[in-house]
C-alpha cells in the first residue's frame, strides 16, 4: 500500500511526540512530514499551497477564546487548499462541537475515542469517506443545559426546601422529622429535584449552593390566600356623597362610567346608588 503523507497543525504545541506514535498504530502507512506549532500558523497556510499534501491533521486546543482564531486558520487553508482532505481533532464540549460541525468542511475526531476508533476514521478519510466519530455525533445531539444555578428555577418549595437541608447534612430521616413528612416522600422530593437538576453524581450535586436554594418567605396575602384589597381599610362614604353622586346620572344625565370617574368610585357603586336613589331608599340626611 503506498504511504501516505500526513501534516500536523497543532494548536496546543503538545502533540510534537505524541502524534507521530500514534500514527504509527494506525493500520494505513502514514508518514508525519511536517510539523507546524502555534508560533508559525500564519506562515504555514501559505507554504501548504500546492504541495500536494495527502492528510492534513488540526488539533484542536478546545478553549473557547481560541476557536474563532483556530477556525479562521482553518478556514482561510480550506480557501487557498479547496480539494485537501483533512481531519480536526477535538475533545471540544458541545458548543464547540455544533459550532465547528457548521463551521468547518473537515471531518471531526474527538480526542477520547479509543485508538481503534481513531484510526478507523483516518483510514476513512484517506479513503475520502467522511462522516464524524461517534463521539463527537453523540455531543452534537445532547441538550444544551442552562447553568446549574439557573436550572434552580425549576423546583418547587418543597423540592428546595429538602436539597437545602440535605447540602447541610441532614439525612432523610432528620428532614423528614424537620419537616413532618414521611420519609418516602422526602425522598421522592429529593429524587425529582435531582432530575429537574439534570445531576446525576454526589460531584455534581456538590456543586450546589444551598444559597441558591433559599425559599422567599411569602406575604400574609399569598400565606392566608387572602386578596390585599380585603386586608385595607374599607372606605366609607356619607349619604349626601352618595346622594349626589347619583344625581349626576339621574339629572345631569351623565353616565355611570362619567360620575364613577368623577367622583373617583367604583362603576357597581355608582350604579347602586342610583338604584337606592330611585326607589327612594337613599337619605341624604342620613349618615
Amino acid at each position: 500500500m503506498k504511504q501516505i503523507s500526513a501534516t500536523l497543525v497543532d494548536f496546543t504545541a503538545s502533540m510534537k511526540h505524541i502524534f507521530p506514535q500514534f500514527l504509527e498504530t494506525v493500520p494505513i502507512p502514514i508518514k508525519m512530514t511536517r510539523y507546524y506549532s502555534e508560533d508559525n500558523l500564519a506562515e504555514f497556510t501559505h507554504e501548504y499551497r500546492h504541495q500536494n499534501k495527502s492528510i492534513i491533521i488540526f488539533y484542536l486546543s478546545d478553549r473557547l477564546g481560541n476557536l474563532e482564531r483556530e477556525k479562521n486558520v482553518i478556514g482561510n487553508f480550506r480557501m487557498i487548499n479547496p480539494k485537501q482532505k483533512g481531519f480536526i481533532i477535538t475533545g471540544g464540549d458541545t458548543v464547540i462541537i455544533r459550532n465547528l460541525i457548521t463551521g468547518t468542511p473537515y471531518l471531526l475526531l474527538h480526542k477520547d475515542e479509543p485508538t481503534p476508533i481513531l484510526a478507523y476514521y483516518l483510514m476513512q478519510g484517506c479513503c475520502n469517506r467522511y462522516a464524524h466519530s461517534p463521539l463527537v455525533n453523540k455531543i452534537n445531539e445532547m441538550v444544551i443545559q442552562p447553568p446549574l444555578k439557573a436550572r434552580v428555577q425549576y423546583l418547587n418549595d418543597k423540592e428546595k426546601a429538602v436539597m437545602q437541608s440535605y447540602l447541610l447534612g441532614m439525612d432523610l430521616s432528620t428532614i423528614a422529622k424537620k419537616q413532618q413528612s414521611p420519609k418516602k416522600t422526602i425522598a421522592s422530593r429529593k429524587y425529582s429535584a435531582m432530575r429537574k437538576l439534570s445531576i446525576e453524581n454526589k460531584i455534581q450535586l456538590m456543586q450546589l449552593d444551598p444559597e441558591w436554594l433559599a425559599i422567599t418567605e411569602p406575604t400574609h396575602a399569598l400565606d392566608s390566600d387572602v386578596s390585599l384589597t380585603h386586608l385595607m381599610p374599607r372606605k366609607r362614604f356619607s349619604s349626601a356623597f352618595k346622594v349626589a353622586t347619583a344625581k349626576l346620572v339621574i339629572e345631569q344625565h351623565q353616565t355611570i362610567n362619567q360620575a364613577a370617574s368623577l367622583n373617583k368610585v367604583s362603576t357597581s357603586s355608582v350604579r347602586k346608588w342610583v338604584a337606592e336613589l330611585k326607589n327612594n331608599r337613599l337619605d341624604p340626611e342620613q349618615d
